[in-house]
């Protein structure tokens, strides 16, 4: 985890998390293996777990600290090394996986020895619940965006033949997919642009593309590697639409939402939690057959009607913007807690420890 760098999008989805519960007035601190010193950012302590992937000792070393509320991010193990300690209140594990045993163990053992498993989407829930986790147990809680980080974009000012790609560079994420649709499209609109965010290292995944060969024989197709978020953000501002076309069950990326959230329209396929965060014909498209020539058709229809892609934006600055906010997934990770620390009483009523093992 890079606390102040680029990372993947479960990785960012635990600090802006961190944060936000921390906004509420809770005691957050995220063990991790970091990439950079050990410190607090934004109100949160991280600290590092190191090469050993040391868990036995962060639990270790914050339970001498008092009692604290595990949430774990994406495994399981830290839930097991906190077995019979009596300073953890709750249990929870956050999963921004596909599959329940991504945890490292079955959902059936793993909800015997915890609270709660949160879920990303209700596409996600079903993957648990059909694998054998009681559905008491398993809570949905939709991820949410930074609005500050991403404030609205002018849909006056926005270039409606720009389309932008955030994500790592491998097969799941359908990017080849998004190149030979924009090679179609090329013809029927010559200002068509794509911008492309990302690389394949996010997901330590060797990479598939030759970024120099593609953007030597296709004209206006940029790639920009690894950017911030700020930078990602500009471009969601100014773009057209955002295309997500994940090939892969895709629980809930943030993309989708952090997009929308400044006003720019989504076009997605039906794959894992897509197609929750997007409203289909309203603030968005979400496509039902995963293939080149219906993406074509699908970003066809709304660059065809300007119109159409300004009502977009709007829907999504109207409806998407106030529900996909950190604000609300921190609240409801405190009503899980059974805390709900004023914003004004810092450090109050929650020690948390997320452990981000991706």
């Amino acid at each position: 985890m890079d606390v102040t760098g680029v990372n993947s999008g479960a990785e960012m989805a635990t600090i802006f998390l961190a944060r936000y519960l921390a906004k509420k007035g809770a005691r957050v601190v995220v063990y991790a293996q970091l990439k950079g010193a050990p410190g607090t950012e934004v109100g949160v302590e991280y600290r590092d777990l190191g090469p050993s992937f040391d868990v036995k000792s962060a639990i270790s070393e914050i339970s001498s600290e008092g009692e604290y509320h595990l949430i774990s991010a994406g495994r399981a193990v830290p839930v097991f090394e906190s077995q019979g300690d009596a300073n953890c209140l709750k249990r929870f594990l956050i999963s921004h996986d596909r599959s329940g045993n991504d945890t490292g163990i079955s959902p059936t053992v793993l909800c015997h020895n915890l609270d709660r498993v949160i879920c990303v989407s209700h596409a996600q829930a079903k993957v648990f619940t059909d694998a054998g986790a009681p559905s008491d147990k398993v809570t949905v809680i939709h991820n949410g965006v930074d609005h500050e980080l991403f404030p609205a974009g002018d849909i006056e000012t926005r270039d409606l033949h720009k389309l932008v790609f955030v994500g790592a560079l491998v097969q799941d994420k359908g990017l080849h997919l998004l190149i030979e649709s924009f090679c179609q499209l090329k013809a029927k609109y010559p200002k068509l642009s794509l911008d492309i965010y990302g690389s394949a290292d996010l997901w330590a995944r060797d990479e598939i593309f030759d970024v120099d060969d593609i953007q030597r024989r296709v004209p206006d197709i940029v790639f920009h590697g690894k950017a911030p978020q700020s930078v990602i953000s500009e471009s969601y501002q100014k773009a057209g639409i955002t295309v997500v076309p994940s090939i892969w069950f895709d629980p809930f990326p943030l993309v989708s939402i952090e997009a929308q959230t400044t006003g720019c329209p989504v076009v997605t396929f039906d794959m894992g939690g897509l197609k929750e965060g997007v409203i289909h014909g309203e603030s968005g498209l979400v496509l039902e057959e995963v293939t080149a020539d219906n993406l074509t058709r699908g970003i066809d229809q709304i660059l065809s009607q300007p119109e159409l892609q300004r009502s977009m934006s709007k829907v999504a600055l109207e409806k998407q913007r106030p529900y996909f906010d950190w604000g609300r997934v921190a609240d409801s990770v405190l009503e899980l807690c059974g805390a709900a620390p004023a914003a004004d009483a810092p450090g109050s009523a929650m020690g948390g420890i997320l452990l981000e093992t991706m």
